[in-house]
């Protein structure tokens, strides 16, 4: 499992961090001590059993990767197939659909911007809500609608956890039955130089109509038991995955593609999901964020 990690974080560009400065152990060091603690059993080990087909059986038909149908980017642009719904976040922000909101941040991480569920409160009521917080000081607002949408907007000023002030625009929008919250903020004195882009994403929230967006599925992991011999090559070419040979490689614990695999050993393959481009531009817009 550590060996796998540690490829993955490889393969993602990981590993650049000093220890100390990372969330989790460094899976090689996690390696060597798995290895010093083994070596401390005196028990008979020739007996154990590795049931790996048993397991296997378990990941047929798992979902791979993350689900689309919960949301996914291309681009900047961010389609919710389930809700029904898209939005444009700042061209070149960093972003990351988290489970309960969708965040962007500046290149300069001097500002953020955010869309989350607010229930059902009726926009206008979530709006006062909001700038009736203890802190908060509400600005200029409006009830116009956003692409024919219910909703209510209001700027405002606020203090962050460091004591310093805060500026932003939130706009509560009434969808399908749900509020919708948007939210963009900035470092005192900067707000005004995000406040275009902030109403521009604002402004792109609407209806999901495209069918290719709307019905997008997951991938899927699917197993096959090898007939014969052959090289994970050879197997990706009879049985096509819909991800890069690189990290079927890594799920199927094989050096690469010249990889000589027995026969009869169940091999993994992943089917469907996202085109292979929207993965990389996906990928490339959320770089550095997860």
């Amino acid at each position: 499992m550590f060996e796998t990690l540690d490829r993955v974080g490889q393969a993602s560009g990981g590993g650049k961090l000093p220890q100390w400065l990372e969330t989790h152990p460094d899976p090689v060091n996690r390696i060597k001590a798995t290895q010093a603690r083994l070596d401390t059993v005196h028990k008979d080990l020739t007996k154990t059993v590795v049931n790996r087909e048993p397991y296997l059986q378990h990941l047929q038909g798992l979902t791979f990767g993350e689900d689309p149908r919960q949301g996914y980017f291309v681009g900047n642009r961010f389609y919710h197939p389930d809700l029904r719904f898209q939005l444009t976040f700042p061209e070149g922000w960093q972003t990351q659909n988290g489970a309960s909101a969708v965040v962007a941040q500046s290149p300069g991480k001097d500002a953020m911007f955010q869309l989350g569920l607010a229930g059902k409160t009726p926009p206008q009521q979530a709006a006062q809500q909001f700038v009736s917080q203890q802190g908060v000081q509400a600005g200029q607002s409006s009830t116009a609608s956003v692409n024919g949408l219910p909703a209510a907007t209001s700027y405002f000023q606020a203090q962050d956890q460091q004591g310093g002030v805060i500026e932003g625009v939130v706009t509560f929008v009434s969808y399908n039955g749900s509020t919708y919250g948007l939210l963009g903020y900035a470092a005192g004195g900067k707000f005004s130089s995000y406040d275009a882009a902030f109403r521009q994403s604002i402004g792109s929230f609407s209806e999901l109509r495209d069918p290719a967006a709307l019905n997008v599925k997951p991938a899927k992991m699917e197993l096959v038991k090898l007939p014969r011999e052959m090289t994970l090559e050879q197997f990706n070419s009879q049985y096509p995955s819909s991800i890069p040979i690189e990290q079927l490689a890594i799920i199927n614990e094989v050096e690469g593609a010249s990889s000589a695999i027995p026969a009869g050993r169940t091999v993994k393959r992943v089917i469907g999901g996202m085109p292979r481009q929207n993965q990389a531009t996906e990928n490339a817009a959320q770089q550095g964020v997860r």
